[in-house]
Formats: structure tokens, sequence, C-alpha cells
């Protein structure tokens, strides 16, 4: 087993330990490759635990939630909450995506 400086833990495989995971979430769900397959669950937390809310931490939360939209697809995901705080969500990121130089021109 190895334990890393942030507290994980995972069983060595061989595999590399990625910083971060090249998510490729689309409208409708996808299978993964081998590759994608090996490398999520490399990510994945190894068990479910109840910490203040489901999982220890928010990187293992984004790591399911990521997975999970993979899977299922955006379209999926939307059906849950209101569709106004959806769209609400996606102007804040665009805004944020284009930077304060564009907020100050009309």
């Amino acid at each position: 087993m190895v334990v890393y400086t942030d507290g994980s833990k995972k069983v060595n495989s061989g595999l590399p330990r990625r910083l971060s995971i090249q998510w490729d979430i689309r409208r409708q769900g996808r299978q993964w490759t081998s590759v994608e397959f090996d490398a999520r669950l490399w990510h994945a937390p190894e068990k479910i635990e109840y910490v203040d809310g489901i999982f220890v931490s928010d990187r293992e939360r984004m790591t399911v939630l990521g997975m999970l939209l993979e899977n299922l697809g955006i379209d999926a995901a939307v059906q849950f909450g209101r569709t106004e705080d959806w769209e609400a969500a996606i102007a804040a990121r665009r805004s944020r995506e284009s930077g304060p130089e564009s907020a100050a021109t009309p």
C-alpha cells in the first residue's frame, strides 16, 4: 500500500499517480476505454464514508461526480435541481472564463 502526503492510500497497481483527470463529459453518457477505466479506478475512493457529507473530502466527491457525469451524461444530471439554477451556474462559469476585462466592456 502507498500512502501519499495528502493522506490518501492506494494499493500500488503499477499505474502512475496522476495529479488530475482529463474528464470527457458529454451531453450523453458513454463507456470508458480500458485506459480511462484504469485511470478513474486509480483515483476513485476505496470506500464510501460519511464525514460531514458523503466521502471524506471534496476531492473524492468531485472525482466520483466526474465519473458519474462521464457515464451518465449532462442531460441526465440536469434532471436534478431547478433549470434556473443550472442556467445561473452556466452564466457564472462563462463570466469567470471570459475574465474581468469582458465584464467592463458593454
